[in-house]
């Protein structure tokens, strides 16, 4: 099974690393929180390449918790343009997403 794109940016560029409130932010930190997040919400584990809404485990509502999670949990902006599904379909392509915003900020 291919890697998310998250790791394979992370194998690519392993120097890089996201300031976030005094430490560093690594890729597998990033998909820890949102797993964590998806977890403790829906009361069940998933896998990171699970697609969160052709499985069904995610409806509309709450992918825009996930969107207000991302927001507020790595302080970036969700803009309009970035509301596609595949930003937010697993835990993979949202860490990818969440990555791409922080490495802009």
């Amino acid at each position: 099974m291919l890697d998310c794109m998250a790791e394979k940016t992370a194998r690519d560029f392993t120097h890089i690393t996201f300031r976030r409130m005094g430490s560093h932010m690594t890729n597998g930190e990033l998909k820890d929180k949102i797993r964590g997040f998806i977890t403790s919400r829906l009361k069940m584990s998933i896998d990171d390449n699970v697609n969160l809404f052709t499985s069904g485990i995610v409806d509309s509502l709450f992918a825009m918790e996930l969107v207000l999670f991302v927001e507020k949990q790595f302080k970036i902006r969700v803009d309009n343009d970035d509301l596609d599904l595949n930003n937010f379909n697993s835990v993979c392509a949202i860490a990818d997403f969440s990555m791409r915003k922080l490495a802009n900020k």
